[in-house]
């Protein structure tokens, strides 16, 4: 019995030890050591990120919050997963989600995308999954609004975007987004291929692309985007199809 009570003593002695090495070691970090510098540039969620005292959000206590905008000191990327061991301006340790931060003086340099939306007309919805079925809405943007895309494959049907209007975070249709630079083509054209017919893609390539129907010469179809000496145009079909066709197959109204 005493001897299981001594063993039980030397256990706990040890766990104090080792909280108390742990302790020391964070407290031996200080932002103002030689470690890079990041700056939290935070997406989802949106516009910052937490602290945590373990490298995980789900078990993890919450050790505070930093804003877009602040920085951190790097101290190890190498935790095991997505998670950065950090130091913050006050000499606070903990573990930051490594896509929350860039290194100061970069940029994610997303691409921008602008609203023109022809269905619905003039505007279009943010949803927080990409589905309008099951997504809740987040907001309606209007024509010309402008937003960064994170990830223009997040999806078939929507990417994942960031509105530069709102600083809100959701899915957008691709369809009722133009890359800045680029010109949305609204005009309606007539199929007219050497062939009689024509072929509608779910991307930009006849090789690679879903066959999304056949379209007779003489059928009318509604051009969303084309850029000048691009062979594929995106259009919407009289049917209301949404894809992608060879330009030299129709001819403009």
């Amino acid at each position: 019995m005493m001897k299981r009570k001594f063993f039980s003593i030397l256990a706990l002695a040890l766990m104090l030890s080792l909280l108390a090495g742990v302790a020391l070691a964070d407290r031996a970090y200080r932002f103002t050591d030689n470690y890079p510098l990041y700056v939290v540039d935070s997406y989802s969620p949106s516009g910052y990120c937490y602290m945590y005292d373990r490298p995980t959000s789900t078990y993890g206590n919450n050790l505070g919050r930093y804003n877009n905008g602040e920085t951190l000191k790097v101290i190890s990327t190498k935790t095991g997963n997505e998670f950065y061991l950090v130091v913050d301006r006050n000499n606070q340790v903990g573990y930051v989600n490594g896509e929350c931060l860039i290194p100061y003086g970069t940029s994610r340099d997303y691409p921008v995308y602008y609203v023109d939306s022809v269905q619905p007309l003039g505007y279009c919805y943010m949803y927080d999954r990409p589905s309008s079925t099951y997504g809740e809405n987040l907001g309606r943007f209007n024509n010309g609004e402008r937003f960064e895309v994170l990830n223009w494959n997040a999806d078939r049907n929507y990417a994942y975007v960031y509105s530069l209007t709102t600083g809100q975070v959701g899915y957008v249709n691709k369809s009722a987004l133009v890359k800045e630079g680029e010109m949305a083509y609204h005009q309606t054209a007539t199929v007219d291929s050497e062939m009689g017919y024509l072929y509608l893609y779910d991307r930009p390539s006849s090789s690679y692309g879903e066959n999304l129907g056949r379209y007779e010469n003489g059928e009318k179809v509604y051009i969303l985007k084309w850029r000048y000496n691009s062979n594929y145009a995106k259009v919407k079909t009289e049917d209301g199809k949404t894809g992608y066709t060879q330009m030299s197959r129709l001819t403009l109204n």
